[in-house]
């Protein structure tokens, strides 16, 4: 690097006193401070002023400093193992530009990235167990629950928190929950579905099941898809263990139009006088189809809205 010239018949190393300093990690040091003493411009015989450059590579800190201010306090920052290339005295302001050598950024970039894994690897354990066992931000692919999720209208598909915590801590299903659960036909699979029916209720199917009306065992749920014609559900496989229940689908987090909890389809509110668009009449499908799912279920006296998971 050239150093800049300064007009100084002669370099009077300067003295320093602390002050503060801004150090920013992988970028040049930024050092703010002035001198204490320095030689005075001196004009040579022919009236001009002498050029001569101050070499300071032995001075232990890699700086870059603009002070205009005299006696101003300074902080060395110790044990920085970097050297300044060049710098210029001109009266009482000293500029240094220096840059870290090869060797010096790259130990400095190994230590900020050994540390950030070491970070990671302490808190990676903790994110594993609250994942697994908590909750976890999915995103929900497919057709079978829509409108519910996915609907046509929107172009992206549904970010979902799913909610594992209470699934696993014993917290009962109600009929009209959305779950995730492993697909009993093939288990590497996981699937989305809204639970119809739970334990001790009477279902009246629909095709393809052989049977017109079926019993929902002890331990069992019975889900469907929102959308009949493009799911495969118990009315396909039957009914479901509750092991192979994984999450409980809570908040729509993404697309940000969609944000809001995940409850039952309820009856549009018409006002008067204004006309009912599109969106009223999705919605006011959606609960039809919600209540005429709801009528093919009849609990029995045994039976109760929610069943607990073991």
């Amino acid at each position: 690097m050239v150093a800049r010239e300064a007009a100084t018949s002669a370099v009077d190393l300067p003295s320093f006193k602390r002050s503060q300093y801004w150090a920013p990690r992988r970028a040049r040091i930024r050092v703010i401070y002035t001198t204490q003493r320095c030689a005075s411009p001196q004009l040579n015989a022919q009236g001009t002023r002498q050029q001569s450059t101050a070499d300071l590579t032995q001075l232990p800190v890699v700086i870059r400093v603009r002070s205009r201010v005299q006696n101003r306090a300074w902080h060395h920052p110790t044990k920085s193992c970097l050297s300044v290339v060049a710098a210029d005295v001109v009266d009482h302001v000293l500029y240094a530009s220096v840059y870290p050598s090869p060797t010096i950024r790259m130990t400095i970039t190994r230590s900020h990235a050994l540390t950030r894994t070491l970070r990671v690897l302490y808190w990676l354990p903790l994110g594993i167990a609250f994942t697994h066992y908590g909750y976890t931000v999915k995103t929900v692919r497919g057709r079978s629950m829509q409108p519910t999720l996915n609907p046509d209208t929107s172009p992206w598909d549904d970010i979902v928190v799913f909610d594992r915590l209470g699934i696993h801590s014993g917290k009962p299903i109600a009929r009209g929950d959305v779950v995730s659960l492993r697909d009993p036909v093939d288990s590497r699979k996981m699937i989305v579905k809204r639970v119809v029916a739970v334990a001790d209720d009477f279902v009246q199917t629909l095709p393809p099941y052989p049977d017109a009306e079926v019993f929902v065992p002890e331990g069992h749920i019975w889900v469907e898809g929102d959308e009949p014609f493009r799911t495969l559900d118990s009315n396909t496989f039957g009914p479901v263990p509750l092991g192979l229940v994984d999450a409980k689908l809570s908040y729509i987090i993404w697309p940000l139009h969609r944000i809001g909890p995940l409850n039952l389809p309820e009856r549009p509110i018409s006002k008067m006088g204004v006309p009912r668009d599109s969106q009223w009449r999705d919605a006011m499908a959606a609960f039809e189809r919600e209540r005429k799912r709801q009528s093919r279920i009849t609990a029995t006296p045994a039976g109760s809205d929610k069943t607990a998971v073991p």
